[in-house]
């Protein structure tokens, strides 16, 4: 049982990657493939998603997986798989 559940919980966080990068590429495209008009609201809101402390359910999922593994569960995504270790490779660097 617990196999399964690693094997979801890494299912989760690709597919919450997978999300985050598309929400990149959209930023970075509407842009130049939709009217200013379209595109300023829609980038407006990509970044009040990605920068705001929102509850995700993608985290809570993850966190519910997380718990039932017996690990600590996580705050944010963003926080947790990228800018700790990015804190971490700087602190080592330094």
């Amino acid at each position: 049982m617990k196999i399964l559940l690693y094997c979801l919980l890494l299912l989760v966080i690709a597919g919450h990657w997978a999300v985050v990068i598309m929400n990149i590429a959209a930023f970075i495209l509407l842009a130049f493939v939709t009217p200013w008009y379209i595109a300023s609201p829609l980038m407006t809101f990509i970044a009040f998603i990605t920068f705001n402390k929102i509850d995700c359910p993608v985290t809570r999922l993850e966190n519910s997986i997380r718990v039932k593994l017996g690990l600590r569960p996580i705050h944010t995504f963003i926080g947790h798989y990228l800018v700790k270790p990015f804190k971490m490779v700087l602190s080592n660097n330094g």
